[in-house]
Parts: structure tokens; sequence; C-alpha cells
């Protein structure tokens, strides 16, 4: 996406805090979250128990309030491809716990919906990844009906708005550069599959709030309305 705003050298994160140069010395990490096609609020990561809900499943190191964790694995590639270029085929693992886990909390939703008892507030049995690569791991173990599969082996897909999410509802991500391959999942996780609008409305809030980027930066939490 070539027409998001360009990241000011001074909002890159290349390294630790206590070696960047003066403004950028801080290490509380501070939390973007993108809330359908027009919400973006401005947290702290410590806020990331309380942007979940009770049901939902995170594709991560994280349990608490009843939010569960369904771990899944990706043997990652190179970190920084070059501009516009797709990521490298890579090795991924989505043990049988996890597929029941995302399948279980997906039909607990479906079945809530269709009683019309969903609670007020945030959706319960929400599918949070935790970066772009546990994207990448359960996409692959997920067939077009949705349903997640335990899964093993190389994985060359490329999740794309045209492709869409089968079984990812939301992402907990860093920053991108303006010409990454991870910005064409951003746009399938956030259902912006137009003029990816959303996502420059978010990226422009990081800019004017002087978020950091890169592997030492700040984060983007990504969630459906």
């Amino acid at each position: 996406m070539t027409d998001l705003p360009q990241v000011p050298d001074e909002l890159s994160a290349r390294v630790p805090a206590e070696q960047r140069g003066p403004g950028l010395g801080r290490d509380a990490v501070r939390l973007l979250v993108s809330r359908g096609a027009a919400e973006v609020g401005h947290h702290a990561f410590g806020d990331l128990p309380d942007l979940l809900a009770a049901g939902d499943v995170l594709v991560a190191r994280l349990v608490s309030r009843g939010v569960q964790f369904a771990p899944v694995s990706l043997h990652t590639g190179v970190a920084s491809a070059e501009a516009f270029e797709p990521p490298y085929p890579e090795r991924f693992v989505v043990p049988p716990v996890t597929a029941w886990l995302v399948n279980a909390a997906r039909a607990r939703r479906r079945a809530a919906a269709r009683r019309h008892r969903a609670a007020r507030g945030a959706p319960a049995g929400r599918i949070v990844a935790v970066g772009t690569t546990a994207v990448r791991a359960l996409e692959s173990a997920t067939g077009p009906d949705g349903r997640v599969r335990a899964a093993a082996g190389w994985t060359d897909l490329v999740v794309t708005p045209e492709r869409g999410v089968r079984a990812v509802d939301g992402l907990l991500t860093g920053l991108h550069e303006p010409t990454a391959s991870h910005l064409l999942m951003l746009e399938a996780v956030a259902s912006v599959t137009g003029d990816g609008e959303a996502l420059r409305r978010a990226y422009a809030a990081a800019v004017r709030g002087r978020y950091l980027w890169h592997e030492f930066g700040d984060l983007h939490l990504v969630l459906p309305d």
C-alpha cells in the first residue's frame, strides 16, 4: 500500500530502547487499536486484557480473564523482506488442541448469534492472532469451510484481501512499512477489501501520535466492529 503515510526516520525503533537517540528511549509499549472501519483508539499495552472479552481465544502466551491461549508454531524466514516482496515458504505446526479451541470458540459464537444472546460490548469468541506468523500458520490449517484442522508442514500461503481470512477475527502486530507485504494481511483481517481506508486512518493516527515502528516499536491491535 504505497499511499500509506511515510514513516519519519525518528520513529524507527530497530534497536532496544537504551540504544536509541534522544526522545526515543522510552520502553513503555503503546497500543494503537483499530475497531472496524472507523474507530481508532490509543492505549498502553497493559490495557490489552481490558480490550478482550471472556471467551476470546488469543493465539499467543496470554491467559487472563477467561481469554484462552492456543499455541501455534511457524518457523520464520527473513524478518524484513524487500519492498513488496511476498513472504518465503515457512514450516508451521497447528496442534490438535489449537484446532479444537479455535473451532469450539467459533461454534459458541455462532450459536450465541443465532440465539441473539450476544453480550453487550465486545463480542466473545473472537480469534485474535498475535503476530502475522500466527495468522499465516492458522490460516494454512483452515479449509474453505472455515474449520481448522491439525496440520504441519510447509506453507507458501500469502494472506491478501482477495483471499480473505477464514479463522482469524483480529490481529495484534507491530507497525509495518508502507511497502511491506504484511499490510495485505492487515487489510484482510480488518475486512478492508476496497481502498484500505481504515488502515490508512490507523497509520496516519500512528504517525501523528508518534508511535514507534519496527522490531522494538509499538503495537497495533486490529479488531472487528
